[in-house]
């Protein structure tokens, strides 16, 4: 206890609405509207507005789940000290060493979508020509100014994050208005049903699961718990706000994409990427706004991946600093005197995914040929879509378990809710994972082989029966 009274973050200074626009900002609106949009277009068609109501229907079972965690515990930790708490310390670590790589491939896949956005939209748009890793250079700036950002100090990250988040989500929501009313007779009910799906419910239900994805980063809330004021309640109401009010704009703008591009034209909608023109986004919002929207894009969707990418590193810098307060280096777990912000932490994971992308770079040849960019993207959003599933499949799982020390129990918010969410989260996980695709395959080797070293090192902290008891212990219950 005396390692944390000496690492103490900025405890109770952040209020409800910071917490909702860290979650908002890590969920990433307008990123989400130009990559997870297409993926789910990919199955659903013209049906994706369907995937995305049921989606935020599955969504809220997870919602409950972490609901019922943070009512009840607090951590920088997060999900590491929920499944510490719940299914033992072994586990707790593996879910916090996993959290690590799940928080590496967020950090580098929407730098690397955005850097391909610019690469693509430059020379289509403008005819300027750009070199061919220009995309680097955007993924490490962007890299870097997320660090700045979050050293110095967790209120001035979170006010940035939720006035970002909030202009997304206004931005997305006057777009989806004007392309629905420049449809007109063009508005249909079609979009709601299966019917526009290629392959019927089949496509609906991959398409939901992709979805879901479009929701991942607003759960890093929990990690902001002990610098939450009254954490018990805001943190818990944070997620709940949050999702309903994506998930409100989400439902809008997968409407207003498919009329917009044409609801039985869904199947070109994810080709313009791959063929190597365009992000779809970008093309439908010049389609209807024209060029200066386009460049209005560009630089909001630029500040969209550095909100969302600050939201992460704020949640992973933690995960990693609570891992060191407890059973890692203690040097993971230094503070800063000035911002109360764990800066070594936060360095090491924003310095090491500047060195995996450069080494990745060059070695997949990715600053020559943008397919190998393209390729590059899909291996770390597969990464952290692993991680997420991964996250979300073991605290639900954990849940009834949990509940069993409830004095209050629920049979439906505490066992029927979270093992429905449970079954949606392994129908996600082998939608993404299967079929395999070269070299997408690769992400689910790296994320076990990262895994499998967890356990390895956790057998080993085992040896120390007091150091593996300080796994999770650090935490204020209620």
């Amino acid at each position: 206890m005396k390692q944390f009274e000496e690492n103490r973050l900025a405890e109770r200074t952040v209020g409800l609405w910071l917490l909702v626009g860290q979650g908002i900002s890590g969920i990433a609106p307008l990123v989400a509207m130009t990559s997870v949009l297409t993926a789910s277009a990919i199955y659903a068609g013209g049906s994706v507005t369907l995937s995305y109501i049921l989606g935020l229907m599955v969504v809220f079972l997870i919602v409950n789940t972490i609901y019922q965690y943070s009512i009840r515990t607090a951590s920088a930790g997060g999900y590491y000290t929920f499944i510490s708490k719940s299914l033992g310390p072994r586990m707790g670590f593996v879910t916090g060493w996993i959290y690590i790589i799940y928080g590496l491939g967020v950090l580098l896949n929407e730098p690397i979508f955005y850097g391909l956005m610019v690469q693509l939209s430059i020379p289509y748009f403008f005819g300027i020509k750009l070199p061919s890793y220009t995309w680097l250079i955007i993924v490490i700036a962007f890299l870097l100014v997320e660090l700045m950002i979050t050293i110095r100090g967790i209120k001035i990250s979170l006010r940035y994050t939720l006035i970002s988040s909030l202009i997304e989500l206004s931005l997305i929501l006057l777009f989806s208005i004007v392309v629905i009313v420049e449809a007109g007779q063009s508005n249909s009910y079609l979009p709601f049903t299966p019917s526009l799906s290629p392959t019927g419910w089949q496509g609906v239900f991959y398409g939901l699961f992709f979805s879901m994805l479009a929701f991942a980063g607003y759960d890093t809330t929990v990690n902001i718990a002990e610098e939450a004021k009254v954490p018990e309640k805001t943190i818990g109401r944070a997620v709940i706000i949050q999702v309903l009010l994506t998930g409100f704009v989400f439902i809008i703008m997968a409407y207003a994409t498919t009329i917009g591009w044409g609801m039985y034209n869904m199947d070109t909608f994810a080709t313009s990427i791959t063929n190597g023109i365009s992000i779809p986004g970008v093309l439908l919002v010049y389609k209807y706004l024209g060029i200066v929207a386009v460049i209005t894009m560009l630089v909001l969707v630029g500040n969209s991946t550095i909100s969302s990418s600050t939201s992460f590193l704020n949640a992973v810098g933690r995960n990693l600093f609570a891992l060191g307060r407890e059973v890692l280096p203690k040097s993971l777990a230094r503070v800063s005197r000035k911002y109360k912000t764990p800066y070594i932490s936060l360095s090491i994971m924003s310095i090491s995914s500047v060195f995996i992308i450069i080494i990745s770079a060059f070695a997949m040849n990715a600053i020559n040929d943008v397919s190998q960019t393209l390729n590059l993207f899909l291996i770390a959003a597969t990464i952290a879509t692993l991680g997420t599933i991964t996250m979300q499949i073991l605290i639900n799982f954990a849940l009834p378990f949990y509940s069993r020390n409830f004095t209050k129990k629920s049979i439906i918010f505490h066992i029927v809710l979270p093992i429905t969410a449970f079954a949606f989260l392994l129908g996600a996980l082998y939608a993404s994972v299967w079929p395999p695709s070269f070299p997408v395959e690769f992400a689910p080797i790296i994320f076990i082989i990262w895994a499998l070293i967890g356990v390895i090192m956790v057998l080993i902290i085992g040896r120390d029966k007091k150091k593996l008891f300080r796994i999770g212990s650090i935490r204020m219950d209620f």
